[in-house]
């Protein structure tokens, strides 16, 4: 389980540093149209870094006004995203270590099993 957590924390990390999009926010649009009238739309799809802080907020700023959004939970959004990026260090830490913590254990284990070191 740990080695799952390890590897996830390692690809959103490195996700968060190369997944920039062509666009002048660093996303990436997909235009398509709908099933039944034919309507078209955009996909815009960022990571969480980027669509918080540099596609949420220039957005709002824009728009003047998003409906049900204020400004200060744009910018509480972009540094909690921030911090979640960060965090994925601490996960990845606590993952070696968990496992370095269990290797360990299973070689004194193994020592104190063993039948040589009861004697026979």
């Amino acid at each position: 389980m740990s080695a799952v957590g390890l590897c996830s924390a390692l690809a959103a990390l490195i996700s968060s540093f190369t997944d920039k999009g062509d666009d002048e926010f660093g996303c990436t649009s997909t235009t398509g149209k709908t099933k039944d009238g034919g309507v078209p739309f955009t996909n815009i799809m960022c990571s969480r870094e980027v669509a918080t802080c540099s596609f949420m907020g220039p957005l709002f700023d824009q728009a003047g006004k998003i409906p049900k959004v204020n400004r200060w939970a744009i910018s509480i959004a972009c540094n909690e995203a921030i911090v979640v990026k960060w965090l994925q260090l601490v996960l990845m830490f606590i993952a070696a270590l968990v496992i370095a913590m269990f290797a360990a254990q299973a070689g004194v284990r193994r020592k104190t099993r063993s039948p040589a070191s009861k004697g026979l």
